[in-house]
């Protein structure tokens, strides 16, 4: 497996250092300037890629705070050392993507970057940093950014529904899903449309009316009853955050949707 280095001169400044080591090791004070002029490079160049050798695993010296030899001996590795796995999955990316060698080389740092990153980082990394017109396109021409976007699949026909539906009313990807948990969309093999059910709001304010008249009770008798101030005040919060998590979760679920609905025009025009 091939290994991408940051410098352009490292492959050429191991294979150098090994010629000049045959049993392993080479003195420091004296092989960097060896490497120089035999190599035709400034120190600098060489520096980077000792560093870069060093970084690699294929030298091995006592490293200062640039990690730059000390003092001492180099000790140069005859054979190479194994790189991490995500390094060897990113050479395999770089060539079952087609990349070339000396773009491969460039894109190198990225591996160790990104090692940290779930799929589902790159996921959300890729359609944050890419146009949103060929983000649809894509979507359409493949299954997995579509599930990543909406939370469902769906085949050819029904992505290109749903991608046109959505550019149609000008909708974000969480305006239409939150359309789809409610019931206002309907979803089959090979239909998408828009679906208004005005019973999903009416439910919603029902479900409002009767969590208000269940909890009111409540808090009357906290309010009039005998209990301390602060445990009045303890009472209050907790029937408080409960009535506000369940209109919260109505809201979301079906009064919102039918307000998006207005909002975009997708309601049928009721005729005087």
């Amino acid at each position: 497996m091939p290994i991408f280095f940051d410098s352009p001169h490292s492959h050429r400044v191991l294979a150098a250092l090994r010629r000049m080591s045959p049993g392993g090791r080479v003195r420091t004070t004296s092989a960097l300037q060896r490497l120089a002029e035999s190599l035709a490079l400034t120190r600098l160049d060489v520096d980077e890629a000792v560093r870069d050798l060093y970084r690699a695993g294929l030298l091995e010296y006592q490293a200062d705070s640039r990690e730059m030899p000390v003092s001492g001996f180099i000790a140069v590795m005859k054979e190479v050392v194994s790189t991490p796995e995500h390094e060897r999955a990113w050479a395999r990316a770089m060539v079952a993507a087609g990349i070339d060698a000396d773009t491969g080389a460039i894109l190198h740092g990225l591996s160790a970057k990104l090692v940290d990153l779930s799929p589902q980082d790159m996921d959300h990394m890729y359609l944050a940093t890419n146009p949103s017109t060929r983000i649809d396109e894509e979507s359409i021409d493949n299954e997995f950014p579509f599930r990543h976007r909406f939370g469902f699949d769906a085949n050819l026909t029904g992505r290109a529904q749903v991608i046109a539906l959505k550019t149609q009313f000008q909708m974000t990807d969480v305006e239409f899903c939150s359309l789809r948990r409610s019931g206002q969309i309907s979803i089959k093999r090979t239909e998408v449309r828009i679906a208004p059910d005005r019973l999903v709001p009416m439910v919603g304010w029902l479900y409002l009316l009767i969590i208000s008249l269940t909890l009111l009770p409540s808090l009357l008798a906290i309010a009039f009853g005998p209990a301390s101030g602060w445990k009045q005040d303890l009472g209050f919060m907790t029937l408080g955050a409960i009535w506000l998590a369940a209109t919260w979760f109505v809201c979301k679920l079906h009064i919102n949707p039918w307000r998006l609905l207005k909002q975009v025009g997708a309601l049928p025009v009721t005729k005087e």
